[in-house]
């Protein structure tokens, strides 16, 4: 049998309820709490919430209470930058990114002709690309289809660029965004490895 991954070790410790991640969004929205103080923080969380049986409409669902009050349940949670649905489909998540890369992808297009080569690589690593990257460690199990909408942005902006693929990942140090998240989460598990 092989051994369960950290993320789904903590899934199914303490699995995501979009009522919580509600509380999560609140509590954290407007404070900047580094690790050890969040690792605190859920693990009183745990203490404080309490779930109740209710039946609603024919439909047995729990109901999430903190400290007496109802926690809304909605099907879908901004936290982060990141979007979660209900369902834990990257659908929306993917597609909110691409739709803002295509935006700054646009803003390079109309100052290409005014750039040399280099210059645009540059602003598409620090402008497009950061957006693309963002949290992918989160999201890279995402179906092909999803991942092929941010491949394009890549695709459309070595266009702008003015190179191919093999040129891109060898002279301007671009490679494939699928390699990117690869080497991402390599180095996460190495450093989970040996830390």
């Amino acid at each position: 049998m092989a051994p369960k991954l950290p993320f789904q070790q903590i899934h199914q410790i303490c699995p995501v309820r979009p009522s919580l991640g509600n509380l999560l969004h609140q509590r954290f929205s407007t404070t900047r709490l580094g690790p050890l103080l969040f690792s605190i923080f859920i693990d009183d969380l745990a203490d404080a919430l309490q779930i109740h049986d209710t039946l609603e409409e024919e439909d047995s669902i729990k109901a999430l209470h903190f400290d007496d009050h109802q926690l809304a349940n909605t099907e879908e949670l901004d936290i982060l930058g990141v979007t979660i649905d209900s369902k834990l489909s990257w659908s929306k998540h993917l597609a909110k990114i691409s739709i803002g890369a295509g935006q700054k992808l646009g803003a390079l297009r109309r100052v290409a002709s005014k750039l040399n080569t280099k210059s645009r690589s540059t602003i598409y690593k620090a402008q497009v690309r950061s957006i693309v990257e963002y949290a992918s460690l989160s999201w890279m199990s995402a179906p092909p289809t999803q991942l092929g909408l941010l491949d394009n942005i890549q695709k459309a902006a070595l266009k702008i660029i003015g190179v191919d693929q093999d040129t891109a990942c060898s002279q301007l140090a671009i490679p494939s965004l699928h390699h990117r998240r690869q080497v991402a989460a390599a180095t996460v598990l190495y450093k989970m490895h040996t830390h």
